[in-house]
């Protein structure tokens, strides 16, 4: 009896053990398996763009594709999840079911509607003579007009009152938001918002780092008809050209006017870094008090 138990103990340990084992293994490829993405942009005459993501090909595989119409494809173990193609058919068979119905229906309503219409006519005839006589004798006595008169002067004070009230008010909420901007300006100052903010920015560098595109390919030919255009183009071109640096090709075109750019781009994005700043930003103290004074404020 006690080897049962001890082989049924076994048993469990060893299904429990595989069972966190797959889930270890479920979250490391979370972690660390990287999305993949290739994009491919040009403009000749007319813009394109083709985008491909993978992870764990052939587990995920997503497609966004526009150049007349936008296509999207969704992919799961090679299975199509999702297709706008085949979506746009079937919307297209339904609206068709939908306007032959509507066809019929509106040849019926249109003979109910044109005996209704006779029927109607003869009503309105006979309305409109009533009330013309009904008006034709209302008349206005003197005290009406009093009256009217003395509603008008009423009228006129309070519309006096309302403005001022409107300026008071104004005047209190221009007091409020000056008190508002100062506490706002003192946190911003604050020793804990100053240490939280250099280590974010610290943060948000580190992940520029890491989401920075493996390999960036392209050329790009342009002009305008004014030269001096050109020019300045070229000099933002100098500004990023530590980003995309000799990958680029760039060709200017000061005689004409012209516009053609080929652009390709991968590279691949982890689970992880995002996890890792969010775990030194949540344990920061620093941080953590000046969110705290944050939620205080708002």
């Amino acid at each position: 009896m006690f080897h049962i138990i001890l082989l049924l103990l076994k048993i469990v340990g060893i299904i429990l053990l595989v069972v966190l084992g797959i889930l270890l293994l479920i979250l490391a490829c979370v972690l660390f398996v990287p999305l993949r993405y290739k994009g491919d942009v040009s403009y000749i005459e007319s813009p394109s763009l083709s985008c491909k993501i993978k992870w764990m090909f052939p587990l995920f595989f997503g497609k966004i594709q526009y150049d007349t119409e936008t296509k999207i494809v969704l992919r799961v173990l090679g299975i199509p999840v999702f297709c706008s193609e085949r979506k746009k058919k079937e919307n297209k068979k339904a609206e068709r079911n939908k306007n032959a119905g509507k066809n019929k229906k509106s040849v019926k309503n249109s003979e109910l509607d044109k005996e209704r219409k006779s029927g109607d006519s003869k009503e309105t005839e006979t309305t409109d003579k009533g009330n013309r006589t009904e008006r034709n004798q209302k008349t206005e006595s003197h005290q009406e007009i009093e009256i009217k008169e003395k509603t008008e002067k009423k009228s006129i004070l309070d519309f006096l009152k309302n403005i001022w009230y409107t300026i008071k008010a104004i005047c209190a909420k221009l007091k409020q938001g000056r008190e508002t901007i100062e506490r706002y300006i003192a946190l911003w100052r604050s020793e804990e918002m100053v240490n939280s903010r250099s280590i974010v920015w610290q943060e948000v560098l580190y992940l520029l780092r890491t989401l920075k595109p493996q390999s960036i390919k392209g050329s790009l030919e342009f002009g305008f008809d004014d030269p001096s255009l050109t020019g300045y183009g070229m000099a933002v071109y100098g500004i990023f050209y530590s980003v995309w640096g000799k990958n680029v090709e760039v060709r200017p075109d000061f005689e004409n006017h012209c516009l053609k750019a080929l652009l390709s781009i991968k590279g691949k994005i982890r689970v992880f870094p995002f996890v890792k700043v969010l775990c030194k930003l949540y344990f920061n103290q620093d941080v953590r008090k000046s969110f705290a004074q944050i939620k205080k404020e708002i």
